[in-house]
């Protein structure tokens, strides 16, 4: 009984030992309590999240060298801040913060940070993405419970191409997308947006600048002041084109090339000092539009300073299917790449006869139109009544 109590105390102190100089048992002070090791963060507008790490140790952190652009980590008084930009990329991100311990530099701890893509957003006719889900082909799967969404898992690239009906339900509708691989413990969920009406009818998604192309184009700016008994703004149109394009007063344009119409006001007493010029001013999208029983109806902006007039589409009025503020590429006088103008601004700087016109425009589909304009009009037309 004695020789056996001995080898028992002899196994126990024996285990404390090893439990002391062992970093990777949980159980032992040098290893710290994480009070998580996954964040997940949506694709836009985060704050900052705190993991608590309780040790009686000396410890520091690092995040892995191929992360450090989008994530970002600061030490505070009880832990780490974790905090990443915004994703506007077609596919989530991983990364991993190393938390180290002192005298175990070689078993850091791993806080894993999960950042999701963007909600896809559809106009009303439809589309197409693509996502870049997997590093892992052949081991990716995707679902919906949303009969309009269509998922096509590629395997030997890893992407999956998500297309969607047209939205013929009179109103605006979500679905999400459930995507799997067999190397994660977790789901990755994706919502997809589809708008409904004619404002919609972005067909391409990629982003444009046309600051090269605005130097060789033909421009016109045209100015109508309105009766004051009626009208209390003064209308603003600016019309630029590829120079390959002839445009028509009504239907299509004759030729390949672009288009772009810019559709804004001013109050009149904004005009009043600089009649014949557009005043300098940074001019916000303002879109005021409801959904009616027949689609969506434009209600004419409350007059203010300095507004741009948001792309729609109505019917009706022949040669004014795109309304407003619009953008389009046509080839041999047919659209193939066009969209309303929905988001954004126009900065305006006039010296003389010279403009410095900015644009950061945003079109329904969620692509960017931008651009500088750095030169003299065209054409500059004065109509309507003083």
């Amino acid at each position: 009984m004695k020789t056996g109590s001995y080898i028992c105390l002899t196994l126990a102190a024996i285990a404390l030992t090893a439990c002391k100089n062992t970093p990777f048992i949980i159980e032992c002070d040098l290893a710290p309590l994480l009070s998580t090791r996954n964040l997940i963060f949506d694709a836009e507008g985060n704050e900052a999240t705190e993991v608590s790490v309780h040790t009686n140790k000396t410890w520091d952190f690092h995040i892995s060298d191929c992360d450090a652009e989008w994530l970002r980590a600061e030490r505070t008084e009880w832990g780490i801040a974790v905090s990443v930009t915004d994703n506007t990329g077609n596919s989530k991100r991983d990364g991993t913060i190393l938390v180290n311990v002192a005298h175990m530099p070689n078993n850091p701890y791993r806080i894993h940070v999960e950042q999701r893509i963007a909600p896809l957003r559809f106009n009303g006719i439809g589309g197409e993405y693509k996502i870049i889900e997997s590093d892992h082909p052949n081991m990716i799967r995707a679902w919906s419970s949303q009969e309009w969404i269509y998922m096509k898992p590629d395997p030997d690239t890893g992407t999956i191409t998500i297309t969607t009906d047209k939205n013929t339900t009179g109103s605006q509708r979500k679905g999400d997308i459930v995507i799997r691989q067999k190397n994660r413990p977790y789901d990755t969920l994706v919502q997809v947006i589809q708008y409904f009406g004619r404002r919609d009818l972005s067909t391409f998604y990629k982003d444009i600048d046309l600051t090269q192309a605005m130097k060789d184009c033909h421009a016109v700016l045209t100015i109508r002041k309105g009766q004051p008994e009626y009208q209390e703004h003064t209308d603003l149109w600016i019309t630029m084109h590829d120079k390959a394009l002839t445009p028509k007063e009504e239907g299509l344009p004759d030729g390949t090339g672009w288009l772009l119409k810019i559709a804004a006001h001013c109050s009149r007493s904004e005009m009043d000092d600089s009649y014949g010029y557009m005043p300098n001013a940074t001019y916000e999208a303002d879109d005021y539009e409801y959904i009616g029983p027949d689609g969506p109806v434009y209600k004419y902006p409350t007059v203010q300073e300095g507004i741009l007039k948001a792309g729609h589409q109505i019917t009706g009025f022949p040669g004014e299917e795109r309304m407003y503020t619009w953008y389009t590429y046509y080839e041999n006088g047919q659209p193939v790449n066009e969209g309303p103008i929905t988001n954004g601004s126009m900065t305006v700087k006039r010296d003389g006869d010279t403009y410095n016109i900015v644009l950061d425009f945003k079109i329904s589909s969620g692509s960017k139109i931008t651009g500088t304009f750095n030169r003299t009009f065209d054409e500059v037309i004065i109509a309507g009544n003083r």
